[in-house]
């Protein structure tokens, strides 16, 4: 139960690793969320900004431009889930987050 629901807080042993993946997956999604908003801004949105709301045309290419994204992230996403059930020693990418877990973090 919750704390905040009147119940006690209960300590359960945390996995240092899970800690340092859930750490990288944070990162990795905040890096993704934020090429999606530099790219679509570039794209969709004009430089002179005539009033504060998004007329119907921005809207629309910042709408296509954000479901092609996340589209080509899921498919590029399991490709590679695919290609490492195959091949998971010689992925350069895989090997670097395998490192990154086993480093003390700073």
């Amino acid at each position: 139960m919750s704390l905040f629901l009147g119940g006690q807080a209960q300590f359960q042993n945390v996995d240092p690793e899970k800690i340092k993946l859930a750490d990288i997956q944070f990162d990795a999604q905040n890096l993704m969320f934020k090429k999606l908003l530099s790219k679509c801004n570039t794209k969709c949105i004009a430089r002179e900004y005539g009033e504060a709301d998004l007329n119907t045309g921005e809207q629309s290419c910042v709408d296509r431009c954000a479901e092609k994204f996340f589209k080509t992230n899921r498919l590029m996403g399991e490709t590679l889930q695919y290609n490492r059930q195959f091949n998971i020693q010689k992925m350069p990418d895989y090997q670097k987050v395998q490192s990154m877990l086993h480093q003390p973090k700073n």
